[in-house]
């Protein structure tokens, strides 16, 4: 064999010794998978449309009430301090009817009590409250704070939302909308006082003067019997001798403000715009929170007084607190006040919620004159049909 010979054959089993092992190698191999289709590509959008951002719940906390299981006298609302800070403790949430409280509850936002359970057995708590809810009113109470209120009145039995329950800090107010004289009562005082109350939210104000007025000698400084003496005389139209009540409820406790917007209502029924506009001043002064019928009255005595910014900055919030809706005309005092400062655009819906508040009943006439523009009737603005 010639030395080519050997060198060709060298090189051969060279090439044999690296090539069997990647063969081996590939027959052990399992076989690969074949590669993934091409991903069709989404559709481009139509010209100008984007699509909608993910939905974020914008709404604040006090919103966002909880869902409850009601019941045939269910009370619900949301609670929050004015200066939206956390709450320090639990605030005390009640349910007073005729003076007794009938539910409580403790919460720091939403809260729920039930006035009466399914079926009405008489071993549940609370009132069986077929007659309505006339001297029941839900009480909000924290330490530090002033306590909130808002009347049932007005509502009928069944599932209730109170609303937002805003509680202010008492060194925001030097009026208050309850007098501690109450406690300090003495028994047969607070006895002839309940009765008494309970015959005036009955209707029957002529039983009810007399045990007030044996309440009043019994306890002189008894600020809430003077003035529930002065409604008594109110409802009989007995003015003077509501005034008399109503001057003596504020001698008896100077920080019992209520006594002052009755009296405002007084003058407002002789006309007396002055004094209208200077008791409410006083109230809305030492406490803008909790009295919309002090707004509503100071906003007519305004008007009717040529102080139409007044009147409009009062009127606005008489709206603003009333958030039970029991003073509609505060909405037609705003629009005379749009209508004759040349805003009839802007006075529109105010006529509309009015309209829509009371069925179109009292006042549709005015209202709908001010919806075509016409001028107003010449007469005073009376805000006779506000609540008491």
């Amino acid at each position: 064999m010639t030395s080519y010979v050997r060198v060709i054959c060298a090189l051969l089993f060279v090439f044999l010794l690296s090539w069997t092992p990647s063969v081996a190698q590939e027959e052990s191999s399992p076989p690969s998978s074949p590669p993934p289709p091409a991903q069709t590509p989404p559709p481009a959008p139509a010209p100008g449309w984007t699509p909608p951002p993910p939905f974020e719940d914008t709404r604040n906390v006090e919103q966002r009430s909880p869902y409850f299981a009601t019941g045939p006298s269910s009370v619900t609302g949301t609670l929050k301090r004015a200066d939206n800070k956390p709450f320090p403790d639990d605030a005390v949430v009640e349910a007073v009817c005729q003076g007794q409280v009938v539910a409580a509850t403790q919460s720091r936002r939403h809260f729920q009590l039930l006035l009466q359970r399914p079926g009405g057995d008489g071993g549940s708590p609370g009132l069986q409250l077929e007659r309505g809810l006339a001297g029941c009113e839900i009480h909000a109470r924290l330490s530090g704070f002033q306590p909130a209120k808002v009347a049932l009145g007005s509502l009928s039995p069944g599932q209730m939302n109170v609303g937002l329950m805003v509680l202010h800090p008492l060194g925001d107010a030097s009026g208050f909308s309850y007098t501690g004289t109450t406690i300090m009562a003495p028994k047969n005082a607070r006895k002839d006082w309940e009765k008494g109350r309970a015959l005036l939210a009955k209707g029957d104000s002529k039983e009810a003067v007399r045990l007030l007025r044996q309440a009043t000698s019994a306890y002189p400084r008894f600020a809430m019997a003077w003035f529930e003496l002065g409604i008594a005389y109110h409802q009989m139209a007995e003015t003077e001798e509501a005034r008399k009540a109503y001057a003596a409820a504020i001698d008896a406790d100077n920080l019992f403000l209520p006594p002052y917007v009755q009296l405002a209502m007084l003058a407002a029924g002789h006309r007396a715009w002055p004094v209208v506009e200077g008791l409410t001043a006083e109230v809305i002064r030492r406490n803008p929170y909790e009295f919309p019928q002090a707004f509503l009255y100071h906003s007519a005595a305004s008007y009717n007084l040529g102080k139409l910014e007044a009147a409009e900055r009062s009127a606005r919030r008489a709206i603003e607190l009333d958030r039970l809706e029991r003073l509609p005309r505060a909405h037609l005092l705003l629009a005379r006040i749009l209508t004759e400062t040349n805003r009839t655009a802007e006075a529109a819906p105010v006529i509309a919620r009015y309209l829509e508040m009371t069925e179109g009943k009292p006042d549709a006439e005015e209202a709908q004159a001010l919806l075509r523009a016409e001028p107003v009737k010449p007469e005073p603005f009376l805000p006779a049909r506000a609540a008491n």
